[in-house]
C-alpha cells in the first residue's frame, strides 16, 4: 500500500516501486528499473526522500542540511536514540541498533554511514565498515541489521 503525494514525480517513483516484479533468483527482492543517467542524480531543494520499509512509505523533505539517524528505541525506554525510530517495523527482532546508521546530504548527494552498529549496515548487499560513508543512489537497498529499506528520491 502506498500514498499519493503532491509531487507527481514522487508519485511515479512510488508507483514504479509498487509495480515492479520480482526478479528471478533474487529471493523475493524487488528491484526498480532506473535509467543509468538518473542514477547519479543530485538533490534540489523541495524534493523528497522516500523510504519504503516493509511496504510502508515514509517521506522526508530533502534539504542541504538533511541528517537522519536511523535506529530504534531502547526496550522499556520512552525516549528515542534515533531521529527516525524503526521500532514499528520490527527493528528489535531484525537486529537494528539504537543508533544504527545516518543518512545525510553532502555535496548534493545522499550518503549513508554505519554508526558502529552491532549487526552492520549494508548498501546493495555490500557491508559498510563502521563509520564508513557511501553514496546512496536512487533505488538502492539499504539493510540496517536484517531490516531492508528501499531508498527513492
Amino acid at each position: 500500500m502506498w500514498r499519493y503525494f503532491e509531487d507527481e514525480r514522487l508519485n511515479e517513483l512510488v508507483r514504479r516501486h509498487a509495480s515492479t516484479k520480482k526478479v528471478a533468483g533474487s529471493r523475493n527482492r524487488r528491484h526498480i528499473q532506473v535509467d543509468k543517467s538518473e542514477d547519479e542524480i543530485t538533490f534540489e531543494e523541495n524534493k523528497n526522500l522516500v523510504l519504503v520499509i516493509r511496504g510502508m512509505v515514509e517521506r522526508f523533505p530533502i534539504r542541504s542540511d538533511l541528517s537522519v539517524v536511523l535506529g530504534r528505541k531502547a526496550a522499556g525506554s520512552a525516549s528515542a536514540n534515533a531521529d527516525f525510530d524503526l521500532s514499528p517495523y520490527g527493528a528489535l527482532d531484525r537486529g537494528v541498533s539504537r543508533r544504527h546508521a545516518r543518512l545525510y546530504v553532502k555535496a548534493s548527494k545522499l550518503w549513508i554511514t554505519d554508526l558502529n552498529s552491532t549487526n552492520g549496515t549494508f548498501l546493495n548487499g555490500e557491508q559498510l565498515k563502521p563509520n564508513e560513508s557511501k553514496v546512496v543512489h536512487r533505488g538502492s537497498e539499504v539493510k540496517v541489521g536484517r531490516l531492508p529499506i528501499e531508498i527513492l528520491f
